[in-house]
């Protein structure tokens, strides 16, 4: 498994971090993408993914091949009805999730999972048309998904919240070798691994595979223009907020509605993941604010204390 494991890593990237505190996220984010995929996204499936859960969130990683084909997929489908079939049960099973949680129910978990292979369309779509300019025949199909993605901004986070509110932590039966009170873990497939050796050697690789990316300069797509310079503070998650002071450059792998009063004090915003319907993306030209968004690495590259150049114009951040 040792060697599979970073294999894996070898070919892959991670396409998102996210700050959830509960199992039962991860283990329905497992289900979706590889057991209700081929259902919800007209036939595509991923081979395997892996989630790496470090002490303060969770890193999660695709095959490089398999994201280009999803997106191969997505274009030429593009036009097609289930596509916006596909948004309108996203939202549906997002509104039914916020009604279940008002009302205290706990068999919620079904309908979560079922939202991670729609949530690909959903995120993948404007970011498609918008960020790559593919072309497309009905306009209607994007801004609808556009919609989709705005209207339930914060719902995985509520759902990770109310699941850790009130217990709820069924364990898949395909989920093999699950310990519970474990801080630090891999999910590869259906093999849940804690063992020391294998995550030392998952960090040495990811180490090696940082040093291979050092570069004095980060680019990624220009989502609100305008330039600044400043202090980077890594916000990984919540907790690193607080160490965010007024004029500081905010290099993180994404935001959301929680990162508000520190994003306020920022000069620029960085980030490793997003287009330009993402949360940073919106919240910064409202609020006029420089941002560079889906650089990748930046989280990777940059540390605490560097100063910075962020030229949203073009979308550059060099180091000074």
């Amino acid at each position: 498994m040792d060697k599979k494991i970073i294999e894996f890593l070898k070919k892959s990237s991670k396409v998102f971090t996210r700050d959830y505190k509960s199992m039962t996220m991860l283990f329905s984010a497992c289900e979706g993408y590889l057991k209700l995929a081929p259902k919800e996204v007209g036939g595509f499936s991923f081979s395997d993914i892996l989630i790496y859960r470090s002490k303060d969130n969770a890193d999660f990683y695709f095959l490089d091949k398999e994201v280009e084909e999803l997106e191969n997929f997505l274009s030429k489908n593009i036009d097609a009805k289930w596509i916006k079939a596909g948004a309108e049960r996203y939202l549906l099973l997002a509104k039914e999730l916020e009604r279940d949680m008002a009302s205290g129910r706990k068999n919620i978990y079904k309908k979560n999972a079922t939202m991670w292979p729609l949530n690909m369309t959903v995120f993948n779509i404007p970011h498609l048309v918008i960020d790559h300019k593919v072309r497309i025949k009905d306009d209607a199909v994007s801004e609808f998904c556009e919609y989709a993605r705005v209207e339930t901004e914060d719902i995985f986070n509520e759902v990770d919240r109310y699941y850790k509110k009130n217990k709820i932590a069924p364990v898949p039966k395909f989920i093999k070798g699950y310990k519970d009170g474990v801080k630090e873990f891999i999910i590869f497939g259906n093999e849940f691994i804690y063992d020391k050796k294998v995550l030392d050697d998952f960090k040495r690789e990811l180490a090696k595979l940082k040093d291979e990316i050092q570069t004095k300069e980060i680019k990624g797509y220009v989502a609100s223009k305008g330039k600044a310079s400043g202090v980077v503070k890594i916000v990984l998650t919540e907790k690193d907020l607080g160490k965010v002071e007024e004029g500081d450059v905010m290099v993180a792998t994404n935001t959301n509605p929680s990162y508000m009063t520190a994003i306020k004090k920022v000069s620029a915003i960085v980030t490793d993941e997003g287009g330009l319907l993402c949360h940073a993306a919106i919240v910064s030209r409202e609020l006029n604010i420089p941002c560079v968004i889906g650089t990748k690495n930046a989280t990777a590259i940059l540390k605490d204390g560097n100063l910075v150049e962020v030229d949203a114009n073009n979308g550059i951040v060099k180091k000074v």
